[in-house]
């Protein structure tokens, strides 16, 4: 489970209980989106199956995370005359991979040189896809989290300074609860990270957690650091942390999203991000 399936299924079940629109998935069958609207008789699953074209999606507007246009999978299959609206919630969701090898994809994104040799490789490539990011802009149908996802597509497409949209990412609908609130009288602080342990969320993990034991250790709080999600870094950090009389580390691994907000309300003091 990773973030982006639980904002949108949020935003379809919101979607489908104020407005009158009918509303779709695209998913797997045992897909995170459809599992947390499986009790929501207003929204329809249209099932995506690997190497089997989906059933045909037509007279609506179809809503997905900003793509490289030669990436969409090729089971999707939309009517000509569908609209699609693009939202950029990675920084690199519209920026072309360096070589398609394993450990060379993304190294020309903090490298000057690297990213205009890349750019010299595939220049007809990026004059196409700056074309078509223009276009969805002239349109309406490109908007960005935030600035800074702006700013760096703009880095690697030399977008003109177009005034981007951005609507920022929003958080679920959670009644308050006072019974539910964690009881804070106790000696051991808890924080808490939930999130997929690779890629570029790997070093960030790891920075905050030695942070937080020198913290602990200096201070001589007992602090517990509690890690919520999987990935494939996972036994990288395990291996790196090393706890102390003051700190300790907890791997919970999965936890379905519908069990995480009661989870977060009675055990956790801080939330990591």
């Amino acid at each position: 489970m990773s973030g982006v399936p639980v904002l949108f299924a949020r935003l379809a079940d919101y979607i489908s209980k104020n407005f009158n629109y009918h509303v779709q998935i695209v998913d797997y069958k045992d897909g995170v989106m459809a599992d947390m609207l499986k009790s929501n008789k207003k929204i329809t699953l249209i099932e995506f199956r690997d190497g089997q074209p989906t059933e045909m999606v037509k007279d609506t507007t179809v809503i997905m995370q900003s793509i490289l246009p030669n990436t969409i999978r090729p089971e999707l299959n939309l009517k000509a005359d569908t609209k699609i609206l693009f939202w950029t919630l990675f920084h690199y969701n519209l920026v072309p991979d360096f070589l398609p090898i394993k450990g060379l994809r993304h190294i020309h994104h903090n490298s000057s040189f690297l990213k205009g040799l890349g750019f010299t490789i595939k220049e007809h490539y990026y004059k196409k896809l700056k074309i078509f990011v223009t276009e969805l802009h002239k349109k309406g149908s490109l908007y960005f989290m935030d600035y800074s996802t702006y700013e760096i597509t703009d880095q690697f497409l030399f977008l003109n300074s177009i005034e981007p949209i951005i609507i920022p990412i929003c958080i679920d609908e959670i009644e308050k609860n006072k019974d539910a609130v964690k009881n804070n009288d106790q000696s051991t602080f808890n924080i808490c990270w939930v999130g997929r342990i690779e890629d570029f969320k790997t070093s960030i993990l790891q920075y905050s957690i030695n942070e937080v034991k020198r913290y602990a250790d200096h201070s001589g709080s007992k602090i517990q650091y509690n890690i919520i999600g999987y990935g494939r870094d996972v036994e990288k950090v395990k291996t790196s942390i090393r706890n102390s009389e003051h700190f300790t580390a907890n791997f919970i691994g999965e936890m379905n999203v519908n069990s995480l907000n009661d989870y977060l309300t009675k055990n956790v003091d801080l939330l990591m991000s």
